[in-house]
């Protein structure tokens, strides 16, 4: 659900960039009404502002999750808040996306095609 101050994140494995970024492709229909994208439907997200996503796409397994989210925004804040839940990277991590104003508040894990996506968490982005 939308929430001020609040980014959640997603960690997986993409068999490649374009399966990765078709999966987090926005539709609109013909009316402008968000429609959503494989992402969004997979998590049960009904809505998100599109600009208020980052999205990272590795072509190898990265092993540091500080080093895989390094310049995302608020960074300061927020990636010792994530490596404070346990933050764990398999072998295979190689994409991340964080939804910032959002409370993604349900444990899962997602298959799409080319995708698998598991959610980790979600922490205020304001500093103390």
């Amino acid at each position: 659900m939308e929430k001020d101050h609040v980014v959640s994140l997603w960690l997986g494995r993409a068999t490649s960039a374009d399966d990765f970024w078709n999966a987090l492709e926005v539709e609109f229909s013909e009316d402008g009404d968000f429609v959503g994208s494989a992402f969004s439907k997979a998590f049960g997200i009904e809505y998100y502002e599109d600009g208020l996503r980052e999205a990272q796409h590795f072509h190898g397994p990265v092993t540091s999750f500080t080093s895989m989210a390094a310049g995302a925004s608020y960074q300061d804040v927020v990636l010792p808040r994530f490596v404070g839940l346990g933050v764990d990277l398999d072998t295979s991590t190689n994409c991340l996306v964080f939804l910032y104003n959002y409370d993604h508040n349900l444990p899962m894990k997602a298959s799409l095609p080319g995708l698998e996506l598991r959610f980790i968490g979600s922490v205020s982005y304001l500093s103390d």
